[in-house]
């Protein structure tokens, strides 16, 4: 394959991937959000170092992380 096409594979095999998920999406969603709680946990405990002096980009780091939180307990 060509290098300008390469990205064919990729969604390919990304769209074999969700077909498993067809007759699940409950357990797809679960894991999807499982990855967004750990991507959002390293961001929080590395807020500081990826952001640098962005104070914007760090504050909103912790916005996404509060907001997830509330939803998490009034799910409960």
């Amino acid at each position: 394959m060509t290098e300008q096409f390469k990205w064919v594979d990729y969604y390919e095999e990304f769209a074999s991937k969700l077909l498993e998920y067809r007759n699940n999406r409950k357990e797809l969603i679960d894991k999807i959000v499982k990855v967004y709680d750990i991507l959002l946990f390293f961001l929080m405990q590395n807020a500081q170092m990826f952001c640098k002096r962005n104070f914007f980009a760090e504050t909103h780091i912790y916005r996404l992380y509060a907001s997830r939180m509330h939803r998490r307990k009034s799910a409960w």
